[in-house]
């Protein structure tokens, strides 16, 4: 069905376009899901066919931009950590799974950027087991000593930073998050364990910088 609805001329109108758009992939969802399933059911590694099918979601929905545009599609995608982060910088890896951060960096190397956010406690509404209820859970205290903590004694309530790391595999680089006010820090990583340098940050958060992307 996918590959029949695929085939129908696109239609040139925007309204209409987008409507075909919509049904061509809400078909290929249905036919992922199907796939993803039989995967869970057989024992298989059904994570990575999970991501592999949002990574051709944001392939086609990029093209399908481009196309409305006349110029290169961009997609924003806002997901868990453990989608939009780089499975090779985990213990996701020694498991033989990938995610969606790590092809979209694999296919777009430097194009693609993964930004990850960061807080040092709070509320968050979650469930403790699949298939359960959600509720409100209080987020304990950063770790001493994480990236969280040290951004928490910096005493910048609120900032966002570009951050330059040594790269430990090829299109590979960090970068640090904070949503509101502007700060900046310096940070490396090396042997695949991430620093910070506290000093560095303390001295520099008052300041702005022009890699600073600021958030009002």
């Amino acid at each position: 069905m996918v590959a029949e609805m695929a085939r129908i001329p696109w239609p040139e109108a925007p309204a209409d376009a987008e409507q075909h758009f919509a049904a061509v992939r809400s078909a290929a969802s249905a036919a992922a899901g199907e796939e993803y399933f039989r995967t869970v059911y057989a024992g298989s590694l059904a994570w990575n066919v999970r991501d592999q099918h949002m990574a051709r979601n944001v392939e086609e929905i990029a093209e399908h931009v481009g196309r409305q545009s006349g110029r290169p599609g961009k997609v924003a995608v806002w997901g868990h950590n453990t989608h939009a982060g780089d499975a090779r910088a985990t213990f996701a890896a020694n498991r033989g799974e990938l995610n969606l951060g790590q092809l979209m960096r694999q296919r777009h190397r430097d194009a693609a950027f993964l930004v990850g956010f960061f807080t040092y406690t709070g509320q968050v509404f979650a469930a403790p087991e699949w298939d359960m209820p959600g509720r409100v859970y209080d987020v304990r205290p950063a770790l001493p000593g994480s990236y969280s903590d040290v951004f928490h004694q910096g005493g910048v309530p609120a900032f966002s930073s570009s951050c330059v790391a040594t790269r430990i595999w090829p299109g590979a680089s960090a970068s640090l998050g904070w949503n509101g006010r502007s700060g900046s820090s310096t940070c490396r990583k090396a042997s695949g364990r991430a620093t910070i340098s506290r000093r560095a940050f303390r001295t520099s958060s008052t300041r702005s910088s022009s890699s600073i992307a600021r958030a009002r």
